[in-house]
């Protein structure tokens, strides 16, 4: 289906929310941020339904531990896992409760066998990776069709709707 902005989804919605938009939330990115923000205001006004899985919730911590590692440390990205494996007592000043609180505006969606085994069927199907296809796999389970996010993988998936920041750019990308 073709995506559509965040900003014209229509009210009382099931969204599930991409880790790519809570992370430009989170970081205030400069070119998604402002929307991202808006669009995470409507969910808390309850314009819509918000759902994500633990697999959002891992990969948008790994991201905000990326970004701190690198402002607080100088860390890059590439080495952080090195890093953590040498000093893991830095990850104490983590301030995982900014991150977490963000997580209770949504409704989190359990990831079990029903799920993986649709997974498998969606690799195949729409050549997505693994979390990707999880993630497909439990809207499906959930009979959630709409999907906040700015990864393309989606896009292809016939009976997904994608919502995502700033068409514009997405074209150009």
């Amino acid at each position: 289906m073709d995506p559509g902005n965040l900003r014209n989804i229509p009210e009382d919605e099931k969204v599930f929310i991409d880790t790519n938009i809570l992370t430009y939330y989170l970081l205030n990115d400069s070119v998604y941020g402002s929307e991202c923000n808006n669009f995470i205001k409507r969910i808390e006004e309850e314009r819509y339904y918000g759902f994500i899985s633990p697999l959002v919730i891992s990969e948008t911590l790994f991201n905000m531990i990326k970004a701190w590692a690198f402002n607080e440390h100088g860390v890059r990205p590439r080495d952080l896992i090195r890093m953590i494996k040498e000093r893991p007592n830095i990850l104490r000043d983590m301030p995982v409760y900014q991150t977490s609180e963000l997580f209770d505006l949504f409704l989190v969606l359990p990831v079990g066998e029903v799920e993986v085994k649709e997974s498998y069927k969606l690799i195949n199907k729409y050549y997505l990776l693994t979390n990707d296809a999880l993630n497909a796999a439990t809207m499906k389970v959930n009979r959630i069709n709409n999907i906040a996010t700015n990864d393309r993988d989606f896009f292809n998936i016939d009976w997904i709707k994608c919502w995502h920041p700033d068409s514009y750019s997405m074209q150009r990308r």
